[in-house]
């Protein structure tokens, strides 16, 4: 799957992203498969997160900062009620999930222009699979997503024409970004291995 960046852009303020367990939420409760509307059963406009408030909770414009682990990483649209609670997160009444694993990174990118001000627990979840590639707005350059820093949520992303880009360094050579990123910190070395490795998945796609 690739993403559809003309639906995302109409989308405005109506996404999050969350974590679940495989279609699995809090206390067992069960996401409709990918596509398909999920409504809360029982909800409330309270603005608390407590088991009373009712509400379907995620990340997305309103309320950033809360994240929890989780093996699935998801993109969701969401209806148009939707509420900030605790200043950390939102929730909505409904929503749908339209991206998963890899092309929800990439969904995420795009919406947030490669900065996500929240925060993301992404220890049970696979980093994205660099397989996956996008145009923007009928762009002639293809991107993918090479890693996602689960402390500030910074992208990596790479170009077909082997540029790379994450917060406000963009389209630096693979000389000068691994010159950037050649540092001990945590982001540093997630980013550098992912470029490293970009060799390796050039070179078996040529093949």
């Amino acid at each position: 799957m690739t993403i559809d960046t003309d639906a995302l852009a109409a989308l405005g303020d109506n996404w999050m992203v969350r974590t679940d367990n495989d279609g699995e939420g809090y206390r067992g409760f069960r996401w409709a498969p990918v596509g398909e509307w999920t409504e809360c059963p029982k909800w409330s406009d309270k603005t608390t997160a407590d088991c009373e408030s009712g509400g379907l909770f995620g990340q997305g414009p309103g309320g950033y900062g809360h994240a929890q682990s989780g093996t699935r990483f998801v993109f969701c649209e969401t209806g148009p009620e939707r509420m900030a609670v605790e200043g950390n997160k939102v929730k909505v009444r409904r929503a749908r999930i339209l991206y998963v694993g890899a092309d929800a990174f990439d969904a995420l990118f795009f919406v947030t222009g490669g900065i996500f001000p929240g925060s993301l627990d992404l220890s049970g979840c696979r980093n994205p699979d660099p397989s996956q590639w996008w145009t923007e707005r009928g762009e002639a350059t293809r991107r993918r997503c090479l890693a996602v820093c689960p402390d500030d949520g910074y992208a990596l992303v790479q170009t077909d024409t082997d540029h790379f880009s994450a917060g406000c360094r963009t389209n630096l050579t693979r000389a000068q970004a691994l010159k950037h990123w050649n540092r001990t910190d945590e982001r540093a070395k997630l980013f550098t291995a992912a470029i490293e490795a970009s060799i390796i998945a050039a070179l078996g796609e040529e093949g």
